[in-house]
């Protein structure tokens, strides 16, 4: 037998030993290892980190909602712009996320940013009318100012956000608010070419003439932003004084400079001109009637003096000269009757409902001004003269103002007709809604209804009221020219050669019978009685069509005269289309039946 060495058997003891151990190992440990293998075989899964506020500026607000929920981050917290997520829905206009922030979160509404803006500064400069209500609803302040200066009212100014301006009024916002610069709310309408908020500022009794830090008036920011608009109302309204910081040498031509030499650089002409026009507008009533009587006075002194030794019968020259006393006698009358405005509207009291209790009834026999709790508003402007606003004896429909209009759409959550006004149908000088067929002349204090045309001879406006009496006297002065003509036409026809030429021929004739002064005199009365036939023929034109003559000289103003329709290619079009033409017949009635309706009311 061969013998085995000493260290193989050491060998084969050792081997025997750890397959024993192995044998010897627990069930559980062998799956573990087995798991971890499996493990390690599957593909390599990577889980992708989201930037939170990367998603939100996107509109994406579901990561930070969970955060919100689960408190990983503070209510309060700035991104690295410096906004809060509040912010950020405000200016995307996501009025379900500003709801839940507010109310669920119990965000601030008024968190400021890095740059001191509130919620409500945004929602005002992005023109956001439902958010705007929803901020204040829930306590948002309306005064506050950011790192330059600006308020809400401010930002709803700076761009032009009409509705939301009137609202912060509505609110208290303080009115008389300036930022860093000094600019208040005058400038900043100046600024942008705002004419309407220009106005109702100033019928609030903000300065428009107010100089800011910089020494600028209101005038100079509209001529640095080249606002014409602005600029031609705030020459016609301003102090008359130049301004100091005017660089009008280094101004480039166009329409703005030229306005602006007229005003502040006139010639000798146009300062000729602007004298005797103010000379003619201080006493133009008595000026006017002056200049009639010396007219008439001249027509029956040369009347009488051409047709002396005419075949005019006795009846022509009795009956010329009692018209032409009757008629100094009407100009008189009419250039110094005080003509008083009436104002018939018919009130509707509210119809009776049996199912309605008292409480409700009672409500709808409020207006809805009544309804509106407007202390700011009616403090505001009745702060102010009441004649260059609004009239307290004149009922001005369901709302004392326009202010009152818009802040009652925004209580009432009625954002319809809010996107839905017009600044166009208000007037900013009175404060209210255009009356029908109305315009605000220059020189007069409150909207005209019906208006024709503004009278500088009788320093006020010729509307329903007393167009009669316009009319009236231009008839009339067609019949006096007309017969004066005539007379002196009969006293030279035997003599006259050319007959179409006749009125040159008569002219040459008077100059060389009796003096050149009464041909001068003849020809002046030819010119007035073209003139005054245009105008009549005007004013008739007016009555037979129902048409004003400020709807007939500024037609493309008066929208309502206008309608669309299709042509036979599909295109819509815009075409003359009179409301208010009900026929010959029927306009002429309705002229009648106006004039006997004053007459009956003033009685």
């Amino acid at each position: 037998m061969t013998s085995q060495s000493p260290d193989s058997t050491e060998i084969l003891s050792v081997e025997t030993e750890i397959t024993t151990q192995k044998s010897q190992q627990p069930p559980q440990e062998d799956q573990q290892q087995q798991q971890v293998v499996q493990i390690q075989k599957q593909p390599q899964i990577f889980f992708q980190i989201i930037d939170i506020i990367n998603e939100y500026q996107k509109g994406n607000f579901l990561p930070a909602l969970h955060c919100l929920r689960y408190n990983l981050i503070p209510k309060n917290y700035l991104d690295y712009q410096g906004y809060n997520f509040l912010h950020v829905a405000v200016s995307q206009n996501q009025i379900p996320l500003v709801i839940m922030f507010l109310d669920h979160f119990k965000i601030d509404a008024n968190i400021r940013s890095s740059g001191l803006l509130t919620p409500l500064m945004i929602a005002c400069n992005y023109g956001l009318i439902e958010v705007v209500k929803i901020l204040c609803e829930r306590g948002a302040q309306i005064n506050p100012v950011d790192n330059t200066g600006f308020s809400a009212l401010l930002y709803a100014v700076k761009m032009n956000r009409i509705p939301e301006v009137c609202y912060l009024l509505h609110q208290e916002a303080d009115i008389n608010v300036k930022d860093v610069n000094g600019c208040s709310v005058a400038h900043w309408s100046a600024y942008r070419n705002n004419l309407f908020l220009l106005k109702m500022f100033r019928s609030l009794g903000i300065n428009i003439n107010e100089l800011d830090k910089n020494g600028l008036t209101p005038l100079e920011r509209a001529i640095q932003s080249t606002s014409q608009d602005c600029v031609e109302f705030l020459l016609e309204q301003g102090d008359g004084k130049l301004p100091a910081n005017l660089k009008f040498d280094e101004m480039h031509e166009s329409d703005l400079k030229t306005m602006i030499r007229k005003r502040f650089f006139p010639t000798k002409n146009e300062l000729r001109k602007e004298k005797y026009k103010n000379m003619f507008l201080k006493k133009s009533r008595w000026a006017t009637f002056f200049v009639y009587l010396l007219m008439w006075s001249g027509l029956l002194i040369t009347f009488f003096q051409i047709v002396k030794y005419s075949k005019v019968s006795y009846t022509a020259k009795l009956s010329y000269l009692l018209m032409s006393l009757y008629f100094i006698g009407f100009a008189f009358w009419y250039f110094t009757k005080s003509y008083k405005q009436t104002a018939s509207k018919t009130k509707v009291s509210p119809g009776k409902n049996n199912q309605a209790n008292e409480s409700d009834l009672e409500m709808m026999s409020l207006k809805p001004s009544q309804r509106l709790n407007s202390s700011a508003l009616d403090k505001l402007i009745k702060g102010q003269d009441s004649g260059s606003i609004i009239q307290e004896e004149e009922d001005t429909g369901d709302f004392p103002s326009f202010l009152h209009e818009i802040a009652y759409y925004f209580d009432t959550k009625n954002y319809r007709e809010l996107t839905r006004w017009n600044p166009k149908d208000y007037c900013a000088s009175c404060l209210i809604k255009r009356p029908e067929r109305s315009a605000h002349p220059e020189r007069s204090l409150k909207c005209v209804p019906h208006f024709h045309h503004y009278s500088h001879t009788l320093g006020k406006s010729i509307s329903k009221e007393n167009h009669y009496l316009y009319l009236l006297l231009l008839i009339q002065q067609q019949i006096m020219l007309g017969m004066w003509i005539i007379c002196v036409w009969m006293a030279e026809i035997n003599d006259v050669e050319n007959s179409k030429i006749w009125f040159i021929e008569t002219a040459y004739r008077i100059m060389n019978i009796y003096s050149i002064w009464k041909a001068l005199f003849y020809v002046l009365t030819l010119i007035l009685t073209s003139y005054n036939t245009f105008f009549l023929a005007m004013e008739l034109y007016g009555v037979v069509k129902n048409v004003t003559y400020n709807e007939i000289m500024n037609r493309n103003k008066c929208n309502y005269l206008f309608a669309m329709k299709q042509d036979s290619k599909g295109k819509y079009v815009k075409y003359v289309n009179n409301p208010y033409d009900v026929g010959f017949k029927g306009n002429i009635k309705d002229y009648v039946m106006r004039v006997w309706n004053l007459h009956k009311f003033d009685q």
